[in-house]
């Protein structure tokens, strides 16, 4: 009865040859996933980099735009202030030179120069220049505290799921 011995070796060869099959298989289905899976965490963090670099993009410029405003405001308010001082400059030459006149002289003048002192006024430094821009700079600075914590939560999102 060689062959009531050969028919299980047979059978187990046959098992054996479907184990080692259906592990291929297995194993090639899984290999297939991972590279899928790769795929696709390669596009999601490659989305979300372009994102990122899309957003910080327009916060550089934003603060960018916010320094070329600053200069333009500081230029345009030392401008006026210059023009101010020029004008009283004025003011205080011609005060001075009636000043030195004769007293008679100085007399007939004086309605002249009080008009010109009255008709100046005080002074006063403008409202702040620079409160817009200073919204803007805080409202920027803002975000940098909720990108860190954002940062923290997906960086222990992560770490928590590997």
């Amino acid at each position: 009865k060689v062959e009531d011995c050969l028919k299980p070796q047979k059978e187990q060869k046959e098992k054996i040859a479907t184990y080692k099959r259906d592990t291929e298989q297995t194993v090639q289905e899984m290999l297939d996933l991972i590279e899928k899976v790769k795929k696709n965490v390669v596009a999601e963090f490659r989305e979300l980099q372009l994102w990122l670099e899309g957003q910080e993009k327009l916060l550089l410029t934003k603060l960018e735009e916010t320094e070329k405003d600053i200069m333009a405001r500081k230029e345009k308010g030392l401008a006026k202030h210059m023009e101010e001082v020029r004008s009283l400059d004025h003011l205080i030459q011609e005060i001075e030179e009636k000043h030195q006149q004769p007293a008679s002289k100085l007399l007939q003048d004086i309605g002249s120069i009080l008009k010109k002192y009255q008709a100046k006024e005080t002074y006063e430094n403008p409202v702040d220049l620079f409160l817009e821009p200073k919204w803007t700079i805080w409202d920027c600075s803002d975000t940098i505290p909720l990108l860190k914590n954002a940062i923290k939560k997906f960086r222990d999102t992560l770490e928590s799921g590997l």
